[in-house]
């Protein structure tokens, strides 16, 4: 059986875009934005899990059951820490935020992530144990494709903006 070893490090880019985007709308639209993501976030992270792993039919139970158990148990433990984390966004950012505040907050935010990361990859270990050959290789191929995008959408551009700056000045 092949095996993955699929590190946090390569996802920081998109799940820090991903994780910011969806806490600024949960403090931008108050706690209903945050009922209605819990409501409808297993089936998300189900057909998120599903693109980038090809499940089976059991493995999608599984995981199913594991996102559901997972959500309820981060609901009660981990998303009060978030609330606390929001509320301090809004105090600091209402007189500016300087750049020492910012890193500070993105320190904690690291923090929070963690957590729940620490929290939610035993839950869904059975199910990435139970992964075959051919789902480890899809998933190493969605991973490219999608550091590819990546590389393309926001690395490329940029160096070919400072190369047209420094043309530009030379």
């Amino acid at each position: 059986r092949a095996r993955a070893e699929v590190s946090l490090a390569r996802f920081p880019r998109q799940s820090w875009r991903l994780v910011a985007a969806g806490l600024l709308a949960a403090w931008l639209a108050g706690c209903s934005l945050v009922g209605i993501a819990y409501d409808n976030a297993d089936r998300w992270l189900l057909g998120q899990a599903d693109a980038y792993l090809a499940l089976r039919d059991d493995q999608r139970q599984a995981l199913r059951i594991a996102l559901r158990q997972r959500l309820a148990e981060h609901r009660v433990r981990e998303l009060p820490a978030f609330v606390v984390f929001l509320d301090r966004v809004q105090r600091a950012a209402a007189d500016g935020l300087d750049r020492v505040e910012v890193d500070d907050l993105a320190t904690e935010l690291q923090g929070l992530v963690r957590t729940t990361a620490a929290g939610t990859l035993p839950a869904l270990a059975p199910v990435l144990a139970s992964l075959d050959g051919g789902q480890v290789e899809h998933l190493r191929a969605r991973l490219e494709e999608d550091d590819e995008r990546y590389r393309k959408s926001s690395v490329l551009p940029a160096a070919e903006r400072r190369a047209a700056r420094r043309a530009k000045t030379a």
